[in-house]
């Protein structure tokens, strides 16, 4: 669905084409699924980049696509690219089963989400895209390593010294 909207939309939009800038490995079916359905102009593959590389793109980028796999696991699994593409402060698109944890977590955060193989909901997740909130530097830092860490010290003081709470 979303390889459909993005080539309508490219089709229709030429001041604002759409360019994916893929990062990693992509499995084979994606790949003869892209090529299938994108026009070469639409995306780049660029394969795998260490990560300091693959950051500073992400820095570079307008909005961020996540793509969960569309299964039992990926229901029950919430990547942790999620917090690392939240932290750089992007609008982030995803793509995940509905329901599914990532789906909930994404949808708390404000940010679009639609299942894979509905175009229309990846139409209307580009173009909530193209009009895009800033994602607040509160909710980045409710989901860092120390934030985190700190909660769970709390939790397991609360744990040994329940009275001190």
């Amino acid at each position: 669905g979303l390889w459909k909207a993005i080539r309508q939309w490219n089709a229709n939009d030429s001041e604002r084409p759409i360019h994916l800038d893929m990062v990693g490995k992509i499995s084979p079916p994606v790949l003869d699924s892209m090529k299938a359905h994108l026009h070469t102009t639409d995306w780049t593959d660029h394969g795998y980049l260490p990560h300091q590389d693959a950051v500073r793109m992400m820095a570079d980028m307008d909005a961020l696509l996540l793509i969960q796999n569309d299964n039992t696991t990926g229901q029950r699994a919430i990547p942790g690219k999620a917090f690392e593409y939240l932290g750089m402060g992007k609008p982030i698109a995803t793509m995940a089963p509905q329901p599914s944890d990532l789906h909930d977590l994404i949808t708390e955060w404000g940010m679009s989400t639609c299942i894979h193989g509905d175009a229309n909901a990846a139409m209307q997740m580009l173009q909530n895209l193209m009009s895009p909130s800033e994602t607040p530097k509160e909710l980045a830092q409710r989901y860092t390593r120390p934030t985190l860490s700190g909660e769970m010290a709390e939790l397991l003081n609360g744990m040994v010294h329940p009275t001190a709470h």
